[in-house]
Protein backbone atom coordinates (compact mmCIF):
# COMPACT_ATOMS: atom_id res chain seq x y z
CA UNK A 1 0.00 0.00 0.00
CA UNK A 2 1.34 3.46 -0.72
CA UNK A 3 1.93 6.33 2.54
CA UNK A 4 0.05 9.48 2.10
CA UNK A 5 3.61 10.67 0.80
CA UNK A 6 3.06 8.44 -2.60
CA UNK A 7 0.07 8.71 -3.11
CA UNK A 8 0.00 12.44 -3.12
CA UNK A 9 2.81 12.21 -5.41
CA UNK A 10 1.01 9.81 -7.50
CA UNK A 11 -1.76 12.48 -7.76
CA UNK A 12 0.33 14.68 -8.88
CA UNK A 13 1.80 12.95 -11.48
CA UNK A 14 -1.48 11.58 -12.88
CA UNK A 15 -2.63 15.37 -12.50
CA UNK A 16 -5.81 14.05 -11.21
CA UNK A 17 -8.27 17.02 -10.26
CA UNK A 18 -9.79 17.83 -6.56
CA UNK A 19 -13.03 15.48 -6.43
CA UNK A 20 -10.54 12.46 -7.64
CA UNK A 21 -8.37 12.78 -4.82
CA UNK A 22 -11.36 13.49 -2.26
CA UNK A 23 -13.01 10.75 -3.44
CA UNK A 24 -10.00 8.26 -3.54
CA UNK A 25 -8.99 9.47 -0.04
CA UNK A 26 -12.58 8.89 1.06
CA UNK A 27 -12.63 5.04 -0.22
CA UNK A 28 -9.18 4.20 1.42
CA UNK A 29 -10.33 5.53 4.84
CA UNK A 30 -13.76 3.53 4.96
CA UNK A 31 -15.10 0.28 4.77
CA UNK A 32 -16.49 -1.03 1.33
CA UNK A 33 -20.29 0.36 0.91
CA UNK A 34 -21.63 -3.17 0.88
CA UNK A 35 -20.84 -6.79 2.17
CA UNK A 36 -20.80 -9.40 -0.86
CA UNK A 37 -23.19 -11.57 -1.00
CA UNK A 38 -23.77 -15.53 -2.12
CA UNK A 39 -26.97 -17.24 -3.94
CA UNK A 40 -27.99 -16.81 -7.48
CA UNK A 41 -24.39 -18.16 -9.12
CA UNK A 42 -22.38 -15.66 -6.80
CA UNK A 43 -19.77 -16.75 -4.02
CA UNK A 44 -18.89 -14.99 -0.94
CA UNK A 45 -15.16 -14.93 -1.43
CA UNK A 46 -12.68 -13.19 0.76
CA UNK A 47 -9.26 -12.86 -0.42
CA UNK A 48 -6.24 -12.66 1.92
CA UNK A 49 -4.12 -9.73 0.13
CA UNK A 50 -0.75 -9.94 1.28
CA UNK A 51 -0.25 -6.39 -1.05
CA UNK A 52 -3.16 -4.87 1.01
CA UNK A 53 -2.50 -6.29 4.00
CA UNK A 54 -6.07 -6.92 4.68
CA UNK A 55 -9.32 -9.30 3.43
CA UNK A 56 -10.60 -7.91 -0.02
CA UNK A 57 -14.01 -9.04 -1.23
CA UNK A 58 -15.23 -10.84 -4.38
CA UNK A 59 -18.70 -12.49 -5.45
CA UNK A 60 -17.27 -14.62 -8.25
CA UNK A 61 -14.63 -17.55 -8.69
CA UNK A 62 -14.27 -17.36 -12.35
CA UNK A 63 -14.01 -13.83 -12.92
CA UNK A 64 -13.50 -11.16 -9.32
CA UNK A 65 -11.44 -13.87 -7.93
CA UNK A 66 -8.67 -13.97 -10.59
CA UNK A 67 -9.09 -10.49 -11.39
CA UNK A 68 -7.66 -9.98 -7.66
CA UNK A 69 -5.12 -12.89 -8.24
CA UNK A 70 -3.90 -10.72 -11.02
CA UNK A 71 -3.73 -7.43 -9.23
CA UNK A 72 -2.14 -9.25 -6.10
CA UNK A 73 1.05 -10.25 -8.44
CA UNK A 74 1.29 -7.14 -10.99
CA UNK A 75 3.49 -5.19 -9.92
CA UNK A 76 2.24 -1.97 -11.61
CA UNK A 77 -0.77 -2.00 -9.38
CA UNK A 78 0.09 -0.51 -5.90
CA UNK A 79 -4.12 -1.06 -4.02
CA UNK A 80 -7.27 -2.59 -4.69
CA UNK A 81 -10.26 -1.52 -2.87
CA UNK A 82 -13.65 -3.71 -3.36
CA UNK A 83 -17.13 -2.50 -3.34
CA UNK A 84 -15.45 1.02 -3.02
CA UNK A 85 -18.24 3.76 -3.59
CA UNK A 86 -21.68 4.35 -5.47
CA UNK A 87 -21.45 6.17 -8.81
CA UNK A 88 -24.74 7.61 -10.76
CA UNK A 89 -24.93 5.96 -14.37
CA UNK A 90 -27.51 7.31 -16.43
CA UNK A 91 -28.31 4.84 -19.98
CA UNK A 92 -30.41 4.11 -22.28
CA UNK A 93 -32.83 0.92 -23.58
CA UNK A 94 -33.29 -0.02 -26.92
CA UNK A 95 -36.52 1.26 -26.64
CA UNK A 96 -35.74 4.30 -25.86
CA UNK A 97 -35.94 5.02 -22.06
CA UNK A 98 -33.49 6.55 -20.26
CA UNK A 99 -32.38 5.31 -16.87
CA UNK A 100 -30.63 6.65 -13.72
CA UNK A 101 -29.76 5.09 -10.83
CA UNK A 102 -26.69 3.99 -8.21
CA UNK A 103 -24.10 1.48 -9.26
CA UNK A 104 -20.98 -0.17 -7.20
CA UNK A 105 -18.05 -1.00 -8.92
CA UNK A 106 -16.70 -4.07 -8.30
CA UNK A 107 -13.03 -2.45 -7.19
CA UNK A 108 -11.13 0.84 -7.32
CA UNK A 109 -7.79 -0.09 -8.67
CA UNK A 110 -4.36 2.34 -7.68
CA UNK A 111 -2.00 1.45 -10.42
CA UNK A 112 1.00 3.67 -11.31
CA UNK A 113 -0.77 4.64 -14.98
CA UNK A 114 -4.21 5.39 -13.53
CA UNK A 115 -6.53 4.75 -10.66
CA UNK A 116 -10.14 3.50 -12.18
CA UNK A 117 -12.76 1.71 -11.14
CA UNK A 118 -13.07 -1.75 -12.40
CA UNK A 119 -16.39 -3.80 -13.26
CA UNK A 120 -15.69 -7.55 -13.57
CA UNK A 121 -18.41 -9.23 -15.76
CA UNK A 122 -19.16 -12.56 -17.44
CA UNK A 123 -19.00 -12.56 -21.30
CA UNK A 124 -22.69 -13.78 -21.12
CA UNK A 125 -23.99 -11.24 -18.83
CA UNK A 126 -22.21 -8.30 -20.98
CA UNK A 127 -24.35 -9.77 -24.23
CA UNK A 128 -27.22 -9.99 -22.35
CA UNK A 129 -27.09 -6.13 -21.35
CA UNK A 130 -26.30 -5.04 -24.79
CA UNK A 131 -28.97 -6.88 -25.99
CA UNK A 132 -30.96 -4.39 -23.77
CA UNK A 133 -29.64 -1.55 -23.08
CA UNK A 134 -27.72 1.15 -25.53
CA UNK A 135 -25.25 1.93 -23.56
CA UNK A 136 -24.65 0.47 -20.14
CA UNK A 137 -21.75 -2.11 -22.16
CA UNK A 138 -20.44 -2.08 -25.66
CA UNK A 139 -17.33 -3.19 -27.73
CA UNK A 140 -14.72 -0.73 -28.08
CA UNK A 141 -12.87 -0.47 -31.69
CA UNK A 142 -10.31 -3.02 -30.44
CA UNK A 143 -13.34 -5.37 -29.70
CA UNK A 144 -12.77 -4.55 -25.93
CA UNK A 145 -15.64 -4.45 -23.98
CA UNK A 146 -16.58 -0.68 -22.05
CA UNK A 147 -19.35 0.39 -20.22
CA UNK A 148 -19.91 4.15 -21.69
CA UNK A 149 -22.28 5.21 -18.67
CA UNK A 150 -19.72 3.96 -16.53
CA UNK A 151 -16.78 5.99 -18.24
CA UNK A 152 -19.12 8.97 -18.04
CA UNK A 153 -19.83 8.57 -14.18
CA UNK A 154 -16.01 7.90 -12.93
CA UNK A 155 -14.94 10.98 -15.92
CA UNK A 156 -17.79 13.22 -13.64
CA UNK A 157 -14.91 12.71 -10.38
CA UNK A 158 -11.69 12.65 -12.80
CA UNK A 159 -11.11 8.66 -12.85
CA UNK A 160 -11.10 6.12 -15.29
CA UNK A 161 -13.68 2.99 -15.48
CA UNK A 162 -12.78 -0.46 -17.17
CA UNK A 163 -14.91 -3.71 -17.27
CA UNK A 164 -12.61 -6.59 -17.06
CA UNK A 165 -13.99 -9.66 -18.72
CA UNK A 166 -13.63 -13.67 -18.43
CA UNK A 167 -11.65 -13.90 -21.26
CA UNK A 168 -8.84 -11.78 -20.11
CA UNK A 169 -8.35 -14.53 -17.48
CA UNK A 170 -5.44 -16.86 -18.65
CA UNK A 171 -6.12 -20.63 -16.49
CA UNK A 172 -2.46 -21.35 -17.27
CA UNK A 173 -1.62 -17.64 -15.11
CA UNK A 174 -4.15 -18.93 -12.35
CA UNK A 175 -2.54 -22.32 -12.35
CA UNK A 176 1.35 -21.46 -11.90
CA UNK A 177 0.00 -18.94 -9.13
CA UNK A 178 -2.01 -21.66 -7.54
CA UNK A 179 1.12 -24.12 -8.04
CA UNK A 180 3.37 -22.07 -6.72
CA UNK A 181 1.55 -20.25 -4.03
CA UNK A 182 3.50 -21.69 -1.29
CA UNK A 183 6.87 -20.14 -3.02
CA UNK A 184 4.46 -17.22 -3.75
CA UNK A 185 3.69 -16.41 -0.15
CA UNK A 186 6.45 -17.59 1.74
CA UNK A 187 7.49 -14.62 4.28
CA UNK A 188 10.82 -13.35 2.82
CA UNK A 189 12.59 -12.39 5.94
CA UNK A 190 12.47 -16.55 6.78
CA UNK A 191 15.31 -18.67 5.57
Amino acid sequence: MLTDEQLKALYDRLGLPLVARNRVDEIRSSQPVRRVKGGGGNFCIRFPSRKMRRIIQAESRTIELPFLIYCEFDPSVYEVWDQPTYLRRSYETLGGRRISGSHIPDYLVIRDCDIEFVECKPLVKLEGYRAKFLDLYARDDNGLWTSPSGLRAAAEIGLGYRVWTTNLVTVTFIRNVDFLSDYLNADKDEP
